[in-house]
């Protein structure tokens, strides 16, 4: 839609008296099936988008410190450091025995 010109208004007086009543009234309040926006609930949209932004940079964290164990594993073993293979057999045979037995 296009603007209206600003002389289209000017001559026709009851369209400028309608923008001029426009313009006083606040946001929201023409329209029963939209709500008011009040300061209290931008605050409260404002503290749970700063919740998620937190929520989601911990995860970040999470998933990097994750690849980045995945990705050393990965380089230790493809640059033949890895223990050898009765060595890591000897781990989990130790890991295995020092577990608990269910009762």
């Amino acid at each position: 839609m296009r603007p209206a010109r600003r002389d289209t208004a000017d001559r026709h007086r009851d369209l400028l008296d309608a923008l001029h009543c426009a313009e006083r009234e606040p946001a929201g309040l023409g329209s029963a099936s939209v709500p008011a926006v009040t300061r209290a609930s931008l605050q409260a949209d404002l503290a749970n988008a700063n919740a998620r932004a937190s929520r989601l940079a911990a995860r970040v964290r999470q998933l990097e410190a994750r690849l980045s164990r995945h990705l050393g594993e990965q380089a230790w073993r493809a640059a033949g450091l890895g223990p050898s293979s009765d060595v890591a057999e000897l781990q989990t045979a130790i890991t295995r025995l020092d577990r608990p037995t269910p009762s």
